[in-house]
């Protein structure tokens, strides 16, 4: 398969209400809200409800299960988008606002079965069939880690390779009229591969708790994880959907008046397609893909 014949959406409204009915009634098991992982945390997902509490994912009761925010696929109007909060409720935001986080779905552009991109599959406790595709930051290391990597820092090697994340102050859930796009490298070291990214959390006065147990304030640097990106393998719709939230920090639409479009005529869809879809396969060589597109020294555009 050709990595042109894929397609990156997010969860669509049509899916959350159908979760549990007639389709994707395995997935059900995991809940419609999704955890978020700690880079879409510190790339500015917002992980509390309107009460200021925290909500768990039915499956996962740790720092890891913390349900977020995430666009839903969903047509603007009169500027504002549609998302799903932690609780599981649905809310209309300002499309140009960046607190809602990214929870991808892979398809194809030609129906072909979804299930042929890779080779084996795995069923989770909760009865879902799971596979790893990709590779993407998660977690934060725990301190000892954190400890490592930042006193070693101007000696780990890095490549060409990387993630791209908006800059832009999302500090008080800021209005985002324009964007900062820029890339992260990638680091290694014995086996582990990094990213170093400064915590740009919606909450301005509020340091975020991260999975490992450690608050960061905004302006702190993060060491994070890079690690395969799990999927719930969807057969009846074809797809694959990711198990969290992946990043945060991207509006629906920053570049145009946004008050009446349709999710393909978005920003956000064009950042899926030619940067987050492209970057979090290219680590990837146990695919059955063709990464024929794939600029591998420079920005994806």
């Amino acid at each position: 398969m050709k990595v042109s014949n894929l397609e990156m959406d997010i969860i669509s409204f049509d899916r959350i209400s159908t979760l549990g009915k007639d389709t994707c009634k395995n997935i059900i098991k995991y809940g419609r809200s999704a955890s978020c992982s700690d880079f879409a945390i510190v790339t500015g997902n917002v992980y509390k409800n309107s009460n200021n509490e925290v909500c768990n994912v039915p499956s996962d009761s740790s720092l890891k299960g913390r349900a977020g925010v995430t666009w839903l696929n969903y047509p603007i109007f009169d500027g504002n988008g549609l998302a799903l909060t932690p609780s599981g409720c649905l809310a209309e935001i300002f499309a140009k606002r960046g607190y809602a986080g990214i929870r991808p779905v892979i398809k194809t552009r030609d129906n072909t079965d979804i299930t042929t991109l890779f080779d084996k599959s795995i069923v989770s406790e909760q009865g879902i069939e799971e596979v790893n595709i990709g590779y993407y930051p998660q977690f934060a290391f725990d301190k000892k880690d954190q400890d490592f990597f930042s006193n070693n820092y101007s000696y780990l090697d890095s490549n060409d390779f990387g993630y791209t994340v908006n800059t832009v102050n999302l500090a008080n859930n800021r209005i985002i009229r324009f964007m900062e796009l820029n890339k992260i490298p990638i680091y290694s070291f014995k086996g582990k591969k990094a990213v170093r990214v400064m915590v740009n959390s919606s909450y301005e006065d509020t340091p975020v708790l991260l999975s490992n147990g450690i608050e960061y304030n905004n302006g702190e640097y993060v060491w994070i994880e890079v690690s395969p990106v799990t999927w719930f393998i969807d057969k009846e719709n074809n797809e694959l959907l990711s198990k969290r939230i992946l990043l945060s920090g991207m509006p629906l639409e920053a570049n145009k008046d946004s008050y009446h479009l349709y999710f393909n005529q978005t920003f956000l869809y064009q950042f899926l397609n030619n940067y987050f879809l492209k970057e979090m396969l290219l680590n990837d060589n146990n695919l059955n893909l063709e990464m024929e597109n794939i600029k591998k020294r420079r920005l994806i555009k």
